[in-house]
């Protein structure tokens, strides 16, 4: 996005999008929802979108810099 604070992977390769959609949010504004037990990882980073549902990211990488 232009402003950097959110970077997107449309479609990629990240099993969790394939088809959809994972942006990673730098700066938020808002609180995630608690973190569930079976995330070992970092929660709540930013947003994913698959098969038409919306969830949290429980993530151990960022699409900000994939390289």
């Amino acid at each position: 996005m232009p402003t950097g604070n959110i970077a997107c992977d449309l479609g990629g390769s990240d099993a969790a999008v394939v088809g959809g959609a994972r942006c990673d949010i730098r700066d938020q504004t808002w609180v995630p929802p608690p973190k569930p037990a079976d995330c070992e990882l970092d929660w709540g980073g930013g947003l994913s979108l698959a098969d038409g549902a919306a969830t949290v990211t429980c993530t151990s990488d960022t699409v900000f810099d994939p390289y």
